[in-house]
């Protein structure tokens, strides 16, 4: 499990949704495939890996239905283990 604490600001937004944009357009495999990667890569501490992380969650829950990541009090950003694609 790796955290990071996301204190969110309106510059967020813009990058966020542009984000999400591109990743909704990903396949449930491509999805997963994306979420294990950067589960591999664990926060390095960069605010843009985080909103695009944001992005991947809210992504996975509009494809998916679900998604493994946990975002708590809007604030700490959660990446569990690597999941396997159905």
């Amino acid at each position: 499990m790796d955290k990071y604490v996301f204190f969110g600001r309106k510059e967020d937004a813009e990058p966020i949704q542009k984000y999400l944009e591109e990743l909704i357009q990903y396949s449930p495999e491509q999805l997963v495939e994306t979420y294990n990667a950067t589960v591999e890569t664990g926060f390095v501490g960069s605010r843009q890996q985080a909103r695009r992380v944001i992005a991947l969650h809210n992504a996975m829950k509009r494809v998916m239905g679900q998604s493994p990541i946990t975002i708590l009090d809007n604030a700490v950003i959660v990446l569990w283990e690597r999941i396997e694609p159905r």
